[in-house]
């Protein structure tokens, strides 16, 4: 019994193992299949039909042009011979791609590098009006690389939404991309349309772009009726992360020269939310989180209209605006704005420049390690602002400056047309906020006639303390207009203003360099505002708990703090190792990367203190 019992195991075990051996066989061959790469158009004479084939797993696309309107619902990897050489054409006819994973179950993940998506048009599109060259939604994700987005348009009928890329309800993940030329909205006449991110939009979802050029994208061209333009490069709105490291963002305009003249209730209105030359975020509920480190933002406008009488333009470079509800939580680190415009022409304090590098509202905004160099509020008329505009904060919200050279920027133009040359913070509200101005340098290479800072509040519940700075080369240093208000300024070192400082408030004299002496900057003409040996900036400061200068090198050396940026090297004893700044490594980027949301470890900003220079 035992023996044929041992029999009937054998039998069963080797039978079993059969049977397992083939579905594993079947199994494998199926798992095999599915890893293997399609060609197009050797194996699949389209794009989409290798995408339709769930045996695709990679596919690989042969150098080419490509007039297809790709849609993707499933996880798939899409490679091309590289952007000069594989093209997505849309025609004018329609969006190139489309990225859903609304139907599916579970996330649809898609890999694309090495191709170019251009001539989108998704005004007629199954979503219209949104992502002219790319739409990511229903939870997609995109991790993309070595691409170009280039011409395509959102709408060419009432509003558009990202004309090279819109993400409504996804993620994307982008590095070595350009993103060029792409217009949200182009109206002929008249007719109304606005336009919201020329290059990128992004509702309920997230962005990380790294080591990518975002240049001469268009959000709006010739906008009638309620003209909201914003976002030339890049439009943010509810619910969104985004991390931006590395990047150049230049020649991008939230409103297009020809765009139609608009009324003072459509320009100048508080709450609209026009602006933003390379990035616009607004919010009128729910929250947005931005973080922006080691980017470049040259010769974007806000606004570019010179024929209309009644125009204004927020935030040259950057426009953070929220209304009702909404919250932004702002952070930029190691960024250099330079020869941004917030508005060509504005004809009255109504209807005013805003912002020539940076303008926010409503936002918990802090700048660190910044170099905002000739930026401006307006080229003719009034503006205020010159290099940042911080506007009427809510609960919570406040704005920290740290660290940062603010210098050349202008307000405008002539003697008394504007405020805030450098800064400019208005706190017009019943809500106690503050305002921090540490270790940074307010200068110019001559006379600006403007004051370098300009604070305003009817209130006297909210608070401004100015520490450890320099302020040079203004008319007035540091303006206060409302004694009621809580302004310090403590271990300031003036020089060559005409006025050091207006205002009821002022002086607090604790710990000012006396005599206003030279600070010996390196080279202000050529923008380089390091101290030089001698300097009386040198060991005078405070301890403002900043361990760090504007190159990353260790507060204090010697024997104390120094005021401004920067904080003089001294140069350490033969036998003495130096201490290195900490990096953190940016994360190579892979199909399985991890999901785009900014790291708590933010990376080091650069030691090259001189800006890009244009010409």
């Amino acid at each position: 019994m035992c023996v044929r019992l041992s029999h009937l195991a054998i039998s069963l075990f080797f039978g079993l193992f059969c049977l397992g051996a083939t579905l594993f066989f079947v199994k494998g061959q199926t798992l095999s299949a599915l890893a293997a790469d399609c060609e197009v158009p050797t194996s699949h004479p389209t794009i989409q039909s290798a995408v339709d084939d769930a045996l695709c797993h990679t596919i690989r696309i042969s150098s080419g042009t490509y007039a297809e309107k790709l849609m993707i619902t499933r996880s798939v990897s899409l490679i091309g011979a590289g952007p000069d050489l594989t093209i997505l054409d849309g025609e004018e006819s329609g969006r190139p791609l489309t990225v859903d994973g609304s139907a599916s179950e579970q996330e649809v993940s898609v890999f694309l590098a090495g191709v170019r998506v251009r001539n989108g048009d998704a005004t007629g599109a199954s979503t219209p009006m949104t992502g002219g060259g790319i739409l990511v939604t229903g939870g997609a994700r995109v991790d993309g690389e070595n691409l170009q987005i280039d011409n395509n348009l959102a709408s060419s009928s009432v509003s558009g939404y990202g004309g090279g890329l819109a993400i409504r309800g996804g993620s994307v993940f982008f590095t070595d991309t350009r993103i060029l030329s792409n217009t949200a909205n182009e109206r002929a006449g008249n007719s109304e349309g606005n336009g919201y991110g020329g290059g990128l939009y992004v509702e309920d979802g997230a962005l990380r772009l790294l080591n990518s050029q975002v240049v001469e994208n268009l959000a709006s061209f010739r906008a009638n009726g309620s003209h909201e333009a914003a976002g030339g490069g890049l439009y943010i709105t509810k619910d969104t992360q985004a991390f931006l490291s590395g990047n150049v963002w230049t020649g991008n305009i939230a409103r297009g020269e020809q765009s139609s003249p608009c009324s003072l209730v459509d320009c100048s209105s508080e709450v609209d939310n026009e602006g933003g030359g390379a990035v616009g975020v607004f919010l009128s509920s729910g929250s947005a989180a931005i973080t922006i480190t080691n980017d470049i933002f040259a010769g974007n406008v806000a606004n570019d209209v010179v024929t209309a009488e009644q125009n204004s333009g927020h935030g040259g470079a950057i426009s953070f605006n929220t209304t009702g509800t909404g919250r932004i939580t702002a952070t930029l680190r190691g960024v250099t704005l330079q020869q941004n415009l917030a508005a060509r022409t504005s004809a009255s304090a109504g209807e005013e420049g805003r912002g020539g590098a940076i303008y926010a509202r409503r936002t918990d905004l802090e700048v660190k390690q910044a170099l905002l160099f000739d930026n401006r509020a307006v080229e003719e008329g009034n503006g205020s602002g010159g290099g940042i505009y911080f506007h009427f904060p809510g609960d919570g919200e406040s704005f920290e400056l740290e660290n940062s050279v603010l210098a050349g920027n202008m307000a405008c133009t002539t003697n008394d047309c504007g405020d805030g040359a450098q800064v400019y913070i208005d706190y017009s509200n019943a809500i106690s906020n503050t305002a921090r101005i540490v270790h940074t340098t307010i200068a110019g290479a001559g006379l600006n006639p403007r004051q370098g800072i300009f604070y305003t509040t009817p209130f006297g519940g909210d608070s401004l303390y100015i520490t450890n700075t320099i302020i040079a080369s203004h008319a007035v240093g540091i303006e206060n207009n409302n004694p009621l208000s809580e302004a310090r300024a403590r271990f300031i070192l003036f020089h060559g203003n005409s006025t050091d400082h207006v205002g009821t408030a002022f002086p607090d004299t604790i710990g000012h360099v006396p005599g206003q002496p030279d600070p010996l900057f390196v080279d202000p003409e050529d923008q380089d505002y390091h101290i030089r040996s001698g300097s009386p900036a040198i060991d005078n400061g405070t301890n403002a708990g900043i361990s760090e200068d504007i190159d990353l090198d260790i507060r204090p050396q010697g024997d104390g703090f120094d005021i401004g940026a920067d904080e003089f090297q001294v140069s350490a004893p033969a036998d003495t190792p130096t201490v290195p700044s900490s990096t953190t490594p940016t994360p190579s980027p892979t199909a399985t990367a991890t999901p785009p949301i900014p790291p708590t470890a933010l990376p080091p900003a650069s030691k090259n203190f001189l800006p890009l220079v244009i010409r």
